[in-house]
């Protein structure tokens, strides 16, 4: 996370770059497959080839066991999946910003639509903040948008408003 001031702080050590290298072989699987690499954490979005979730499951299982000394989580989401340091959530993360400049005392306002997402709806209604969901259902919301097109119509007019 970076504070205001140029502060990093990290909430988790990165993964091996060895494990990072090996994980982002996926790509050979099909070029669809886009590779987020964060440090803590690989995602893996299979979204455009979805013909190749069962495969890239396999792969993802295949360098957790080769890298069965590295303490990690699996994490699915939607067309995804995620290695990761065990303990390390959105939530988490969100209520140390909200700790901070220029964030601390403010409402926070959260709009997600995965399962990755759903640690920050759980902490956000503690931190006095509201959080909606695109398509799906989650306990605590303050609402859903019907598609990511509503959201950014209902973010335009926000933006228009004076």
């Amino acid at each position: 996370m970076r504070l205001r001031g140029g502060e990093v702080k990290l909430a988790a050590m990165n993964l091996s770059l060895k494990l990072r290298q090996h994980l982002a072989e996926a790509t050979m699987l099909d070029p669809g497959i886009i590779i987020e690499d964060k440090g803590y954490s690989v995602a893996l979005h299979y979204r455009l080839a979805p013909k190749c979730a069962e495969r890239l499951r396999k792969h993802v299982a295949a360098c957790r066991l080769a890298f069965a000394h590295e303490p990690t989580e699996l994490l699915l989401g939607k067309a995804m999946f995620e290695v990761k340091r065990p303990g390390v959530n959105k939530g988490d993360a969100v209520r140390e910003l909200m700790g901070h400049a220029p964030y601390a005392g403010r409402m926070p306002v959260f709009i997600g639509d995965d399962i990755t997402d759903e640690a920050v709806f759980k902490v956000l209604p503690f931190l006095g903040g509201k959080c909606f969901s695109v398509t799906r259902r989650f306990p605590g919301l303050a609402g859903i948008f019907e598609s990511p097109a509503h959201v950014r119509e209902a973010l335009e007019k926000l933006a228009s408003q004076e």
